[in-house]
């Protein structure tokens, strides 16, 4: 499932702006270069990019598994089921 987490706004720019944004930013879209740009979410980090980054890599993810497992019976006093 995805959320949308922004509201479409209207800015009115003209061809020459709009042209020379479009250049800048590459394939980035408009929000991530403005926003990058103006210095907004800049210690933020989007989570959502590291999503599936172990799926092939089966012995890392079965590691930080049991490190997980075993933080959660320390932290918590239960253990923990996938």
């Amino acid at each position: 499932m995805y959320i949308c987490d922004f509201v479409a706004r209207q800015v009115s720019l003209s061809d020459e702006v709009y042209e020379e944004l479009s250049r800048l930013k590459g394939d980035k879209s408009f929000s991530e270069f403005i926003s990058e740009k103006a210095g907004i979410n800049k210690d933020n980090k989007k989570i959502l990019k590291f999503a599936g980054v172990l799926r092939k890599d089966s012995k890392k993810l079965n590691a930080l598994k049991k490190i997980i497992e075993s933080e959660r019976e320390v932290n918590y006093g239960r253990e923990f089921s996938w």
